[in-house]
């Protein structure tokens, strides 16, 4: 899929690959969905994402607060308490 420039395509793209995202996840039985990952010594980094998110509800949890995270701001920025970066789609 093409990078997103408009609103609409980013809106779109973004519905469409949280769509894959759960029909991923309901696909996996139950006990997958449940499990800790298996980090091994040479692929665990160093980075805290290797320490903080340790199966899907983590992840999951993680994209949820970047998400509270993004709409508070973007909230503010609307109503002209912060300024928006300057970004590219």
């Amino acid at each position: 899929m093409a990078r997103a420039t408009t609103k609409s395509e980013l809106l779109t793209a973004a519905n469409v690959n949280f769509i894959k995202l759960f029909t991923l996840i309901d696909a996996m039985p139950a006990s997958e969905q449940t499990a800790s990952f298996c980090f091994d010594e040479d692929t665990a980094g160093k980075e805290t994402h290797w320490k903080r998110d340790k199966n899907i509800r983590d992840v999951l949890v993680h994209l949820y607060a970047w998400h509270q995270l993004l709409l508070k701001c973007s909230l503010r920025a609307a109503r002209g308490e912060i300024h928006a970066p300057v970004t590219r789609l």
